[in-house]
């Protein structure tokens, strides 16, 4: 066994289903709790190998992958590499299973990392997908025109959302409302480490839940007897995003309480969000976009967003 540091550890299995049935005991053991730091729990890395390419362990191969599949994993995530998938499948109990979760790149190799979530009963399944050097960073709807006017908006409302966790665009049908609300997303990705992210709410019934709505957008894993709440608490609490809720109208109702309780949820999310309507009694930032003033003989020099028209067919692309 080797020690990183006061809070981290390394050791060595003769096979790779030990250190599987280890870190399901360690995790089990050591369950999920909250300090003043806020949530705190055991995250493990494990990576195979034959024993001529250990080495010294601090200084393998090995290990530098298992460390920084640890580094990767969320609190109460265990993340293993193709290599303990392949010998450990077959070899433990039945109940046990791998994941795909992605590939990642990891310092010091060329390739990059094929990585499993090991799934048990006792183990929770609901994390949010790691952020690749593949990924996007963002899925905002394509431009093809130029954006025209209204730069005193787009100033006003970054001056506001450096301040605001949630930004609300008000606006009737045809003000530039969504367009506005991209142009200032597309502003600001450079400083969300974990994206800037679309959704289109038409696209999802009333009647649907808005946590049931980010569950399914995002692809975070709900274990049997979470709620949608406590899977958003953990796949998306710790990110630092932006979300851009587009034509609300239709869910308002839900929108205000709703996203008021996801504010605490996910403390490091800004929120941006267009509606017809408002709401009331919310703890919001609220911007007003006036109806557009458009001049058939001057069209460059209105008060315009300009889209192309197939840009609703272009919406809604992969989210994280």
């Amino acid at each position: 066994m080797l020690a990183d540091s006061p809070t981290s550890w390394t050791a060595t299995f003769p096979a790779p289903s030990l250190a599987v049935l280890a870190a399901r005991a360690i995790l089990v053991e050591h369950s999920l709790t909250t300090d003043a730091d806020g949530l705190v729990g055991v995250a493990a890395g494990i990576s195979t190998a034959e024993v001529t390419e250990l080495g010294q362990l601090g200084e393998s191969l090995p290990y530098l992958r298992a460390r920084q599949l640890a580094a990767l994993a969320e609190a109460e995530q265990i993340l293993a590499d193709s290599a303990t998938r392949e010998v450990a499948v077959g070899t433990i109990e039945a109940d046990y299973g791998f994941q795909e979760f992605g590939t990642q790149a990891l310092e010091g190799f060329e390739s990059p990392t094929r990585v499993w979530q090991v799934t048990h009963p006792q183990l929770r399944r609901a994390f949010r997908e790691m952020r690749t050097a593949e990924r996007r960073h963002n899925n905002l709807p394509a431009r093809t025109n130029s954006f025209v006017g209204r730069i005193d908006e787009i100033e006003d409302l970054l001056h506001i959302l450096a301040e605001a966790r949630w930004l609300t665009i008000v606006g009737g049908a045809g003000t530039g409302k969504s367009s506005l609300a991209v142009r200032v997303a597309m502003e600001v990705i450079e400083e969300h480490p974990d994206g800037v992210w679309y959704l289109d709410l038409r696209d999802y019934p009333p009647t649907q839940a808005l946590e049931s709505i980010l569950a399914q957008a995002f692809r975070i894993r709900v274990s049997p007897g979470w709620t949608d709440a406590e899977a958003l608490s953990v796949g998306m609490g710790g990110w630092q995003a932006l979300v851009l809720l587009d034509n609300a109208s239709s869910h308002a109702a839900q929108i205000a309480d709703r996203l008021s309780s996801l504010l605490k949820l996910a403390p490091g999310v800004q929120w941006i969000v267009t509606s017809r309507r408002r709401f009331r009694n919310s703890p919001h930032h609220e911007y007003s976009v006036a109806p557009l003033n458009l001049d058939p003989n001057r069209p460059m020099e209105s008060d315009s967003v300009q889209l192309s028209p197939s840009a609703h067919a272009k919406r809604t692309g992969p989210l994280p």
